[in-house]
């Protein structure tokens, strides 16, 4: 198997450049792209985002000579890039949104009338678990999954060019609050120094 990584010029009205890891293998070709303003996000953070990604398409390569996937080796693939994932969100201490579902539910009210509505859950990756929440009771977690339960709700998780995405914006959003900590501190210490001169 080859894993080529490139970027590639896509004119349009603007010019638009595209991080493009392609696996080729004899059965078929898998494409993963990352649009621009990811890729300089990325290189502000310091990401290396072709090893990041071709790291994920070697993970997801375990599968890839099956003919057709199970939900058992999709959990797999998707258990261990989320293992992968977990020592940056400790590290940075984040989470991340890795899925989302819209079911439309059944309520009942005091009478019994029936009513239906579509509710929004969201799908958090917290280093080593998995927790969904639902719009109608924020303050705690509807479900939660530790990574190797073999109930992992993998078929609500989004692609991996949208897990990647997330976490390069999560990253990013919380490196410019670091940057803000830092200059607040700055100016912290700096108050301090002038008041111990002026003693």
């Amino acid at each position: 198997m080859k894993i080529y990584v490139y970027i590639e010029n896509y004119l349009s009205i603007r010019a638009n450049y595209e991080l493009m890891i392609r696996m080729e293998s004899e059965k078929k070709k898998l494409t993963l792209s990352i649009n621009s303003e990811v890729i300089e996000k990325a290189k502000k953070l310091g990401l290396n985002l072709s090893e990041i990604t071709e790291k994920a398409l070697k993970i997801s390569s375990l599968g890839s000579d099956d003919e057709i996937v199970t939900p058992d080796k999709l959990r797999e693939i998707y258990t261990d890039v989320l293992k992968e994932i977990s020592p940056i969100l400790i590290k940075w201490n984040i989470k991340l949104e890795i899925g989302s579902e819209n079911p439309l539910l059944e309520f009942s009210d005091s009478t019994g009338k029936k009513s239906y509505e579509n509710v929004n859950f969201t799908y958090i990756l917290s280093p080593y678990e998995v927790r969904r929440w639902c719009e109608l009771t924020p303050e705690e977690p509807d479900d939660i999954w530790q990574l190797d339960n073999e109930n992992l709700p993998v078929s609500m998780f989004y692609c991996p060019e949208k897990i990647i995405i997330n976490l390069v914006d999560e990253l990013y959003d919380k490196a410019k609050k670091n940057k803000e900590v830092l200059d607040k501190l700055q100016v912290l210490k700096n108050i301090l120094e002038l008041s111990r001169l002026s003693k």
